[in-house]
C-alpha cells in the first residue's frame, strides 16, 4: 500500500478524527459507531484510501469502546 492517496482521501480520514493523546496516531470515529486506530503515517497513502472506500482493515485497531482503542495505541507507540 504504498500508492499515495487522493487528497481527498486524506481529508476524509481526517473529518472522523477526534482528540488523541498520541501525535502518531489519529482516533477514528467510524461511521458504524466503532473506534479506529489509524496510523498518521497512513494519510497520503493507500491506506487513507482504503478508509474512504470503507475498508476500515486499514485501521489497526477497530472496536466499539474509545477507551480500548486508546489503550492499544498507548501499547503500541512509537516515540
Amino acid at each position: 500500500m504504498g500508492q499515495c492517496s487522493e487528497p481527498h482521501h486524506d481529508e476524509y480520514v481526517l473529518s472522523p478524527a477526534r482528540k488523541c493523546p498520541f501525535p502518531e496516531w489519529l482516533l477514528l470515529e467510524l461511521p458504524s459507531g466503532e473506534w479506529g486506530a489509524f496510523w498518521h503515517a497512513g494519510l497520503e497513502g493507500a491506506w487513507a484510501t482504503a478508509v474512504w472506500e470503507g475498508d476500515y482493515t486499514a485501521c489497526s485497531f477497530v472496536h466499539a469502546d474509545r477507551f480500548e482503542v486508546l489503550r492499544h495505541m498507548e501499547k503500541h507507540r512509537t516515540e
